[in-house]
């Protein structure tokens, strides 16, 4: 029984290896929405009427193992001929920006941490009705490595699809609904497979003692 149980043990340490082996990165940070939309939880989708107002809470994590320092801004979206977004920063052209902001700008997020930004949406009552799409960035500058007097600069982009109309659909969230989610149904996987295995295990273990004392007695 000892015996299957450290087996079973060994079994979940080796999973949480892999798994931890194929999802980190030493550098890396993450971008996305603390309630995301049941249809398309990896950007923010959104049907408003003009004079709207909401509140959308983001979630910044960052994986690395110092604290990084990030800055936050909102940005117009367009696609060139070969089907790539492409993020517009330029003041004049950006729909998104003058309708959006984000709280805080800067932020420092320590190793392993979630820090919770805000994305404030106002729409004007007299914008025209239309398909907008934008894009919410997270970019971190630091001093390269190898060459202190260079900066990089990585961004993530959240991206953010915006119907104004007079008849806004309500799109769900996750909190409204509960169905499983795949994480839920890829944790139940790993769960019944561990369970298998450790009472396979533990009857395999049995079936030998059990062999093991009918040859004592056919010894005596």
């Amino acid at each position: 029984m000892r015996k299957a149980l450290l087996s079973f043990l060994a079994f979940i340490s080796c999973c949480q290896v892999v798994f931890a082996a194929q999802n980190y990165t030493p550098d890396e940070f993450l971008l996305y929405p603390k309630d995301p939309d049941v249809i398309n939880p990896k950007k923010l989708v959104y049907e408003l009427k003009p004079g709207d107002e909401l509140t959308e809470q983001i979630i910044l994590k960052s994986l690395a193992p110092n604290p990084k320092k990030f800055t936050l801004y909102i940005s117009d979206r367009t696609m060139n001929k070969e089907g790539v977004s492409i993020y517009t920063q330029q003041y004049g052209s950006r729909t998104m920006a003058k309708w959006m902001n984000v709280d805080p700008e800067e932020t420092l997020v320590n190793n392993n941490e979630e820090k919770t930004v805000n994305l404030h949406i106002k729409i004007p009552k007299d914008a025209p009705l239309d398909d907008y799409n934008g894009g919410l960035a997270a970019v971190k500058v630091e001093p390269s490595a190898n060459m202190p007097n260079i900066q990089i600069a990585v961004r993530v982009m959240l991206d953010i699809d915006l119907k104004i109309t007079n008849a806004p659909q309500h799109i769900k969230k996750l909190s409204e609904t509960t169905a499983p989610t795949p994480y839920f149904y890829g944790s139940l996987g790993l769960f019944g497979g561990s369970m298998g295995y450790y009472f396979y295990t533990n009857r395999k273990e049995k079936k030998l003692q059990n062999e093991d004392r009918r040859k004592h007695k056919n010894k005596v």
